[in-house]
């Protein structure tokens, strides 16, 4: 079994999410959720342009993988 910590450095596009999390964050930059935790969930939906529920589904992996207190930190 992977080490959850191992998980936010693992490249977007191997991570099940959905494809709008995968998108906006190729064309913001972000390559990993390690990059893409220093963002608070707020600005995810103001200014990098994620849909509410895009967020919601971020969290919900995250805490799947018992990481969803690293959301709660970010930003």
């Amino acid at each position: 079994m992977e080490d959850n910590k191992a998980l936010l450095t693992r490249p977007i596009d191997e991570l099940l999410v959905r494809d709008e999390i995968k998108t906006v964050c190729h064309m913001r930059g972000f390559k990993n959720l390690d990059h893409l935790l220093e963002v608070s969930d707020y600005d995810m939906i103001h200014k990098l342009g994620f849909s509410y529920h895009a967020v919601i589904e971020l969290f919900g992996y995250l805490q799947s993988h018992g990481l969803g207190h690293l959301m709660e930190k970010s930003g």
